[in-house]
């Protein structure tokens, strides 16, 4: 195995055509580009030039190894980010030099990834990467300039949110199949708007009885945030302690949902789209119940400066997707044209 976990480090040993090479990295991901650009190097006769921690990398593979542990390791979107720029790596290959890669190889990357059939905001992801780990090496003198690229429009995409009707429905057809915790689950998260790993990390020492408020200390934007509950979502946050449904075979944690976990959700979820026909609505996915908050909070007059706080969204213009849902207000802006 070219790639094994040794200790707090990952370990790479790469053997071709009688050479051999050894050495580590803080991350699995990491250890892969380092074994990508150390294969690349001997399949071509190379002498191989792993970037000492003092030394400035001067290639693609070099570059992402060092951003990936100085940038990316430990952060909550670290997977992600770092798939993304695995993908610049292996187009450009581990080996590129960075000063080369230029304007126009960078459209020739945006032209493959859609090729592969990546929607424009998956190439913008990618390009971001990329963008990061040039900009890494601009920073601190390694490069004297980064390429220009133009970011793909994207499309502002349809809102998908649950209307009361369909909320009883998914309810009542996962207390059908026995799935009575992740029903109220589906309630939770319609009344907080938390996002998947906002819940998942939810402590009790995040709830705050007296006050009635929750406090998420792992956002996606990294700002801290409170969000009072309703009363159903306190009540859940209470019953689901002692539910009978929860049949834990393990001791409770410092969790407040131990008891349900993301297969168990994801699984539940799947069976309830299935059973009511919605296989082909590509946006029946769980991130919609926080669509769901957002355009009820909307739609029942919250002033769209209270979603964004209440929701926990970096900038205005996120929570603005939902504007269009407040027609009482559109309708209140004609009646004032027309002097009423």
């Amino acid at each position: 195995m070219a790639v094994r976990k040794r200790g707090g480090r990952y370990q790479v040993d790469v053997a071709v055509n009688g050479q051999r090479w050894r050495g580590s990295a803080r991350t699995e991901d990491g250890a892969r580009i380092r074994e990508a650009q150390v294969r690349a190097s001997l399949m071509a006769g190379k002498a191989v030039e792993v970037v000492a921690p003092g030394k400035a990398p001067t290639t693609l593979g070099q570059l992402a190894s060092r951003v990936i542990d100085q940038v990316w390791a430990g952060t909550k979107n670290e997977r992600t980010v770092v798939h993304n720029a695995n993908c610049a790596v292996k187009f450009f290959g581990a080996n590129q030099p960075i000063g080369e890669i230029d304007t126009a190889m960078v459209d020739t990357y945006i032209t493959h990834l859609k090729a592969e059939g990546n929607t424009n905001s998956t190439v913008n992801r990618k390009l971001n990467a990329l963008s990061k780990m040039l900009g890494f090496a601009h920073k601190r003198g390694w490069l004297t300039g980064t390429p220009h690229y133009e970011r793909q429009k994207e499309l502002a995409g349809r809102v998908r949110f649950l209307t009361v009707e369909e909320e009883g429905q998914v309810t009542a057809t996962m207390a059908h199949f026995g799935c009575n915790d992740e029903a109220r689950l589906v309630e939770f998260l319609i009344d907080t708007g938390l996002r998947r790993g906002e819940w998942q990390a939810l402590t009790w020492r995040d709830y705050d009885r007296k006050s009635g408020t929750i406090t998420l200390w792992e956002t996606k934007n990294g700002h801290a945030r409170t969000v009072p509950l309703t009363k159903r979502a306190a009540d859940i946050i209470l019953t689901g302690v002692t539910a009978p449904a929860r049949g834990v075979s393990r001791p409770p944690t410092d969790k407040v949902f131990d008891y349900i976990t993301d297969d168990n959700f994801r699984s539940a979820w799947n069976r309830t789209r299935e059973h009511l026909g919605l296989n082909g609505d590509k946006d029946f996915v769980p991130h919609m119940l926080r669509h769901t908050c957002a355009s009820r909070l909307v739609q029942r007059g919250v002033p769209i400066t209270v979603v964004k706080e209440f929701l926990g969204h970096k900038a205005i213009q996120v929570t603005m997707r939902y504007a269009h849902l407040a027609p009482a207000n559109l309708w209140e802006a004609a009646r004032a044209l027309e002097g009423e």
